[in-house]
């Protein structure tokens, strides 16, 4: 997609809290209003996928498509660029892509490939326990191994339909024949997928026992939370390293790179 001639301005990611102070019914703030106009012209507003299946969610759990519309609206208004990160080869990278589209157009493309997101779910859920986010740990481990199966049964399934069309260009029938080797590899690799994910959903639950995984591991590393607040910019990442290796001797001899990696 070609880039428009804008200025560049600093970037404000909109949550869905952000948007529905400008949304009917209960519009608490106009596109009049002071906060939206500096919105609109003093930074660049971006939204994300998760921005989108806040939207969507909201509609399905029984507000009206017009509600889903307004927050839509919203975006148009402010001219906000769609943002994700790039997923090369299955795995996510730190380029993001940036779409100049209309908001309209990325919900009604996330609607139509809503039906992906369950198997993306069950995975969301082991950041979710680090934080706290899941009580029931039995539930999370039967997630995790039933999205594999459900996703080989999709392959499977997705494999058949391309074997059954008539019409297949070179790259299909290449992939058509190098999935009729992948799938049975995964599916003798399942057992292994299963013993995997019981230890490691037994480490998740042990990790949360006393508190929340992610506070566990903050003051392993002694962060203090008061300190990080005073930060300032610029390289704000390299003055957190500076810190945690001032407080963690042991981390004095690695490099920042590879710690955040």
């Amino acid at each position: 997609m070609k880039k428009k001639e804008t200025q560049e301005k600093p970037l404000a990611y909109l949550d869905h809290n952000i948007l529905d102070l400008f949304t009917e019914p209960k519009c608490l703030l106009s596109k009049e209003s002071e906060l939206f106009q500096f919105l609109k012209n003093e930074v660049q507003a971006v939204y994300s996928p998760t921005t989108l299946e806040e939207i969507y969610r909201s509609v399905i759990n029984g507000k009206s498509s017009v509600y889903g519309l307004a927050f839509l609206d919203v975006l148009k208004e402010l001219n906000a660029h769609f943002i994700t990160l790039i997923t090369e080869n299955g795995e996510v990278t730190n380029t993001i892509f940036r779409s100049w589209e209309e908001p309209l157009i990325h919900f009604n493309q996330f609607v139509e490939n809503n039906y992906l997101n369950k198997f993306v779910h069950p995975l969301r859920n082991n950041l979710f326990a680090i934080f706290g986010g899941i009580k029931d740990f039995n539930k999370l481990e039967n997630e995790q191994i039933d999205n594999l199966n459900n996703l080989l049964i999709f392959l499977e399934s997705s494999l058949n339909f391309l074997e059954s069309c008539e019409d297949k260009d070179e790259y299909i029938l290449s992939e058509i024949e190098k999935y009729k080797v992948e799938i049975p590899k995964l599916r003798m690799q399942q057992k292994e997928f299963e013993s995997f994910v019981q230890l490691s959903v037994q480490h998740l639950e042990d990790a949360n026992k006393e508190q929340a995984a992610h506070k566990k591991f903050r003051d392993s590393l002694k962060v203090d939370l008061n300190h990080l607040k005073k930060i300032e910019f610029p390289n704000v990442l390299v003055q957190i390293w500076k810190m945690l290796q001032k407080n963690n001797t042991e981390l004095v001899n690695f490099e920042l790179d590879d710690f955040f990696n």
